[in-house]
This record gives structure tokens, sequence and C-alpha cells, in this order.
């Protein structure tokens, strides 16, 4: 169930319906509160709003995890989320 709500949220991000994303991927993060991928999938959600202090706070969690350095990395090369990882940037999470 977890990869079905990941791949619909990520849907909706992608297509820029970032309500739906945050809906789904919510629901997601409260039942398995230890899937990584949630956390940067919110991240990507809350860019779509434009919210930076809430994708932050959600890539500043993967670092709780065993796989979150990898999504970091992944972060790097996202449109959505390459400016947390740019040391300049006034929202890094470094």
């Amino acid at each position: 169930m977890p990869l079905v709500r990941l791949s619909i949220g990520m849907m909706h991000t992608g297509i820029g319906e970032g309500l739906a994303a945050r809906e789904s991927l919510a629901v997601l993060l409260q039942e398995e509160p230890g899937y990584a991928p949630a956390y940067y999938e919110m991240a990507r959600a809350e860019m779509v709003f434009g919210n930076h202090l809430a994708a932050r706070d959600m890539l500043s969690q993967l670092e709780a995890f065993d796989e979150g350095e990898q999504l970091l990395a992944m972060a790097a090369a996202d449109p959505l989320l390459e400016s947390f990882l740019n040391e300049t940037s006034p929202h890094a999470i470094k």
C-alpha cells in the first residue's frame, strides 16, 4: 500500500496538484512514518506551493533514515528541491 499512495502523491505533484499530493502523502506518513520516500515526496509537494520551510523540514527528516543520504542526493538533481542542497541558498538544509 505505501507504494500506491506514494505513486499517487508523485502523480499529483508532477501535474502541479499540490493539495491532492499533500493529502495523499499525509495519509501515507501517518500510516507509515518510517517510509523515507514519503518525506522526499512530501517535500516536493510542498514546493508546488513554494512552501520552503515545510519542504526543508521534510528533507531534514530524511537524515534519520538509512536511505536518507541517497534521497538527498536525488534531490540535488530535482528541479523542485535542488535549491535546498545549494550551500549559498537561504533554504539550504546544511
